[in-house]
């Protein structure tokens, strides 16, 4: 992948600029409630990438007994919340978030959501995020974010 990250208008190849993968293991923010809420963790993430797990239980399931689509997206929005806010100082949000639904999930599986960075054009970027039990593929995502400016620390 190439992006347009340096000032001064060069590209860059995202394998050229690498950085220690962070383990996380709590709440994707401890200001996130709603994660917080659904028992979403961030697992780890790296400069581009963001990993989130979910232990379904009963109050990720609907009416039919399988999981709710809502707590699927929610967790994919999350790993791409952890891939967005990875670099330091950095602020984003999703924009935009798809999803398909591909198996369907059951109680007590566990879930984990991987999000890849796909492009980087100044403040916007796109990832690919997918919704995984075990080896098994059971949703597959797209979301864009927005990175928000903040002000200056003083």
């Amino acid at each position: 992948m190439i992006t347009d990250d340096y000032a001064d208008g060069r590209f860059r190849r995202d394998n050229d600029h690498r950085e220690e993968t962070v383990a996380l293991a709590r709440p994707c923010s401890d200001a996130d409630n709603y994660a917080k809420h659904l028992g979403i963790v961030g697992v780890n993430t790296g400069p581009t990438s963001g990993r989130a797990e979910l232990a379904i239980d009963s109050r990720h399931l609907n009416d039919l007994g399988r999981v709710h689509g809502g707590a699927l997206f929610s967790l994919a929005d999350a790993a791409i919340a952890l891939a967005a806010n990875a670099a330091p100082g950095e602020v984003a949000v999703v924009t935009v978030g798809q999803i398909q639904f591909v198996e369907a999930v059951g109680p007590d599986d566990h879930l984990v959501a991987i999000a890849e960075r796909e492009f980087r054009r100044r403040r916007r970027a796109g990832y690919r995020v997918r919704v995984m039990r075990g080896d098994e593929l059971v949703a597959l995502g797209t979301g864009e974010t927005i990175a928000i400016p903040q002000p200056p620390v003083k």
